[in-house]
């Protein structure tokens, strides 16, 4: 699967006047007098610089604006070219490519499909959607041509598992963590895809989205018409009756998590950075914010995870504020109504 991940890296093409550039690749360019060309800071600078000049920041929508130009300028330039024919081919790859040492780059998501669980679709940082039908063994790009590369989240329909949502955009905070182009949504197991949300999740001449979490509301789902769904981002936590084809932002801030009673579907919790924790008991409409016993100081980025067997234990794992580490870990044993620290050794977030 690293390797995989590389190749998507190694292929992405800014056409219309934006460099190729690969990422995995140090380049003599990037390499300065006294350290190794491998210097991971060093790569995001190569990166980073070819595609925000003359500007501070990558201008949204760069590279689904740069594909729009190429395919005007020569239409079908994606598509795959006819065969050779009396040609014989040798696999070349995806293989292991390093980006740092032993580091190939990171998955942000993984969903497997309900009732087949040799059917597994992952995301990468800047990899794309990934999908196998054998456990593993095979994998299949499934979205190099879409309109973002870099992945958040990926849900797939308890109903009609042949209905899978993808949060574009990447949520981790590091230097090269990438936004996106909103929600990507396929309804036929990932062949094709529609992008959905660019009115709120996409802003010209600014960095779009990035997507946390992609949330669906069981007792609706089946058909993308009926289906209630819930999507964190760093620009609010926004709620879709439809399938994600209209939406209402429900909750302001950066909103790192999110989760659901699967007991009580209409409760969720969702985690907002330097705040707290926040919950709803009307399916994300309204929010209160549950601060009994949470910290006052250095709360920055908060993830969360329920019991399902005891859907009233919560989990906040919390990012210290100023230091590259873990403030700690906090617990709720009743829905969110108190909290109280774990005591923790070793615990870590560098």
């Amino acid at each position: 699967m690293p390797g995989a991940l590389s190749r998507t890296s190694g292929r992405l093409v800014a056409a219309g006047g934006l460099a190729l550039a690969l990422l995995a690749f140090p380049s003599a360019a990037s390499s300065q007098a006294g350290e190794p060309p491998e210097t991971p800071r060093l790569r995001w600078e190569y990166f980073f610089e070819q595609r925000a000049y003359p500007f501070d920041a990558i201008p949204g929508g760069a590279l689904q604006r740069a594909r729009q130009q190429r395919e005007m300028l020569s239409p079908g330039f994606f598509m795959a070219p006819p065969a050779i024919q009396g040609t014989a081919w040798t696999p070349l790859g995806p293989e292991r490519v390093p980006i740092s040492k032993t580091s190939t780059g990171r998955l942000t998501a993984i969903a497997v499909h309900p009732t087949e669980a040799n059917t597994i679709y992952v995301g990468g940082a800047q990899g794309g959607v990934w999908k196998t039908t054998d456990g593993g063994a095979f994998w299949v790009p499934l979205t190099d041509t879409e309109c973002s590369l870099a992945m958040g989240d990926i849900a797939i329909d308890p109903v009609n598992p042949e209905i899978v949502y993808a949060g574009t955009g990447e949520q981790h905070f590091s230097s090269d963590s990438y936004y996106g182009c909103g929600v990507l949504r396929s309804e036929d197991g990932g062949d094709s895809w529609t992008q959905l949300g660019a009115a709120h999740f996409v802003r010209d001449g600014e960095s779009n989205a990035k997507i946390s979490r992609v949330n669906l509301d069981p007792t609706t789902a089946g058909d993308p018409v009926t289906t209630t769904v819930l999507v964190a981002s760093d620009f609010g936590l926004f709620r879709s009756l439809d399938g994600g084809t209209t939406w209402q932002q429900t909750l302001t801030g950066t909103v790192t998590d999110l989760v659901r009673n699967p007991s009580d579907t209409q409760i969720l919790y969702a985690a907002v950075r330097y705040t707290g924790v926040f919950k709803s008991t009307d399916g994300g409409v309204n929010w209160e914010q549950m601060s009994v016993g949470w910290p006052t100081e250095n709360v920055s980025r908060i993830n969360l995870a329920l019991a399902a067997s005891s859907p009233e234990i919560v989990y906040a794992s919390i990012q210290h504020r100023t230091e590259s580490d873990l403030l700690g870990i906090w617990k709720t044993t009743n829905g969110a109504g108190s909290w109280s620290k774990l005591s923790a050794t070793g615990a870590s977030c560098s």
